[in-house]
C-alpha cells in the first residue's frame, strides 16, 4: 500500500474542508479502490508510527499535517472494533464523533484520536493527533453501488507541537512588526515632523 513520494509544484498547498474530503476524495475511493489523489497517500496505520508519517506523506515533511487513505483493520474478524495498535503504541479515541453535513445532509463522521506510546494502562500520551473521516448518511454503504467497500477512511494526522510552534512563530513575527512600527512612531514624535517645521520657518520669516 506504500507509495513513492511525489514532488508537487512549488507553492502547492492542500487545505480541503471536511466536507470536501468526503465528496471529492473518500466517496470515490470507497466506490473504486484504485482511485487515487495527487495529495493523499496510502498507508497501513498498524505498520507505521506517527513520527514516520511525514516522510510517507505526498505533501512532504514541511507541512505540519498530512492526509492518508487507510483501510480499517478489524480487531476481530467478526467484530466491529478497529485495531489501532502499532509496534510502539496505539491510537485512542477521544471525545464524541463529530457529524459533518453538506448543507443539511449528513455525509460523514469525524473521529479524533491521540497516539499513546506504550501499552495500556501505562501508555504515555504524545502530541500526535489523528482525525479519522468515514462515510455516513447520504454516503453510507447502503446508498452506494454494490462494488463499494466501506473499509476505506481518510486520516488527517498532525503534531500539535509543530502546529503550536508555527503559530508561535507567526505571533513572534507579528509582535516584531508591531514593535518596529511603534519605534518609528516614537522616532517621528521625538524628531518632529520635518514638513511642519518647514511651514513654521516660512511663517516666522521677517516681512520686508
Amino acid at each position: 500500500m506504500e507509495e513513492e513520494h511525489i514532488d508537487l509544484p512549488p507553492g502547492f498547498r492542500f487545505h480541503p474542508t471536511d466536507e470536501e474530503l468526503i465528496t471529492h476524495y473518500l466517496s470515490k475511493k470507497v466506490v473504486d479502490s484504485s482511485s487515487y489523489a495527487i495529495a493523499i497517500g496510502e498507508v497501513d496505520l498498524n505498520k507505521c508510527e506517527p513520527w514516520d508519517m511525514p516522510w510517507r506523506a505526498k505533501m512532504g515533511e514541511k507541512e505540519w499535517y498530512f492526509f492518508f487513505f487507510c483501510v480499517k483493520d478489524r480487531k476481530y474478524p467478526t467484530g466491529l472494533r478497529t485495531n489501532r495498535a502499532t509496534e510502539a503504541g496505539c491510537w485512542k479515541a477521544t471525545g464524541k464523533d463529530k457529524e459533518i453535513y453538506r448543507g443539511k445532509t449528513l455525509v460523514e463522521m469525524k473521529k479524533t484520536l491521540v497516539f499513546y506510546r506504550g501499552r495500556a494502562p501505562k501508555g504515555e500520551k504524545t502530541n500526535w493527533v489523528m482525525h479519522e473521516y468515514r462515510l455516513e448518511g447520504k454516503f453510507s454503504l447502503s446508498n452506494l453501488p454494490k462494488s463499494a467497500k466501506n473499509e476505506w477512511v481518510i486520516c488527517k494526522m498532525l503534531n500539535k507541537s509543530l502546529g503550536e510552534k508555527k503559530i508561535q512563530d507567526c505571533r513572534s513575527f507579528a509582535l516584531f512588526l508591531l514593535l518596529f512600527v511603534l519605534l518609528l512612531c516614537v522616532k517621528h514624535i521625538i524628531e518632529g515632523n520635518p514638513w511642519k517645521k518647514s511651514i513654521h520657518k516660512k511663517k516666522s520669516l521677517p516681512r520686508n
